[in-house]
């Protein structure tokens, strides 16, 4: 019997050969093949794709890991990016603002890529040490407002898993306890700059200066206002999506109501731009950019006319809840920032409700 010996290291193989060694041209088995995170769902198997010798991360970044944590990631489940999935879906679903939503994403990724590093693949694998470490670390390039987001981020996602679980996951966010935050009022928009700029706006313009200030509406909330959502001679406006997606009623004085009277109806928004469409954010804030680079004065954020609306208001004698719920905010602690009183209002409040002067 004759054996006919091959040197696989010199042999070339003939066309339509394989040129491995039998044996080696096997079948790939499923460890050889690594889950996408990006299409996995709770409850349902992930997709796979061809080990590629990097694992995935949430945003298209990548980082090196062996071919056995390959292995161990597949027989896991229940990993925190099939936590994450479920975590966005509910968010979502409850209707939340798409500047939240991009914050959980940019911020959980981060995390992620934290605890990728750090050899973590299962939620229940995030301990109280692994979370204080984190934090830590970001302290060294973020300030404490920056840190608590990403700490309020991480906890909603972890509470969210928490309730999902029936409490069966031991929630680690629970044993962290951050350092309070001092914060400080924000600036209000300053009333003579106003007036500057109302000198030279025209009637679109003025209109929404003084609606800004009148009822310190969002500005997201302003651009959405259609005409079936305002009585103009009431001066009555229904913010139908507020944040939250939450609805409510705001009120126009009597300079807004006329100047709002004095506008076209052209579409079904209240405030369109010259092509009669609805009003961008971007176009909106250009407006006041131009009106106070005409004017000589600095910009006047978007934001602080919301501010100046609540600070008026105080200082007009209403109370704090009324300007709340007005606002839209969900809790005083929130009103707080807006409300930069100084030692004129607080002398001021104590003159005209003196205990000592009513006897």
């Amino acid at each position: 019997m004759e054996f006919k010996v091959t040197d696989y290291n010199n042999s070339s193989p003939r066309r339509g050969e394989n040129s491995q060694p039998a044996g080696m041209n096997r079948p790939r088995s499923s460890m050889d093949r690594v889950p996408d995170f990006e299409s996995q769902r709770i409850g349902n198997p992930p997709r796979v794709r061809e080990n590629t010798n990097t694992a995935h991360v949430y945003g298209g970044e990548s980082v090196p890991v062996n071919h056995q944590d390959y292995r161990i990631m597949q027989v896991i489940n229940g990993t925190y990016r099939q936590v994450y999935n479920g975590f966005l879906m509910d968010r979502t679903t409850r209707g939340l603002s798409p500047r939240t939503i991009e914050s959980y994403k940019e911020n959980l990724k981060l995390f992620f890529q934290y605890l990728d590093q750090q050899g973590v693949v299962s939620i229940n694998d995030i301990t109280p040490e692994v979370l204080r470490m984190y934090l830590l670390e970001l302290s060294t390039h973020r300030n404490k407002g920056g840190v608590h987001i990403v700490y309020r981020c991480i906890r909603a996602y972890l509470n969210w898993w928490e309730f999902e679980s029936d409490g069966e996951f031991k929630n680690p966010i629970k044993k962290i306890k951050l350092p309070a935050v001092n914060i400080q009022p924000l600036e209000p928009a300053n009333l003579d700059n106003i007036r500057a700029i109302l000198a030279l706006a025209n009637d679109r313009d003025k209109a929404i200066i003084l609606t800004l200030l009148d009822t310190g509406i969002r500005a997201n909330e302003l651009i959405h206002i259609q005409h079936t959502d305002i009585d103009p001679i009431v001066g009555s406006i229904i913010i139908q999506h507020g944040k939250g997606d939450k609805q409510r009623m705001v009120y126009l004085g009597r300079n807004a109501r006329r100047a709002i009277r004095k506008l076209p109806i052209t579409g079904k928004y209240l405030f369109t731009n010259t092509f009669g469409d609805k009003l961008a954010y971007n176009g909106l804030r250009e407006i006041i950019r131009r009106l106070c680079e005409r004017a000589g004065i600095g910009m006047i954020s978007l934001h602080s006319f919301r501010r100046a609306f609540a600070l008026q208001m105080l200082r007009a004698g209403e109370n704090i809840y009324t300007i709340q719920r007005l606002l839209g905010h969900s809790s005083l602690q929130i009103l707080q920032r807006y409300i930069k009183v100084n030692d004129e209002d607080i002398q001021s409040a104590h003159e005209r409700s003196s205990p000592g002067d009513s006897l």
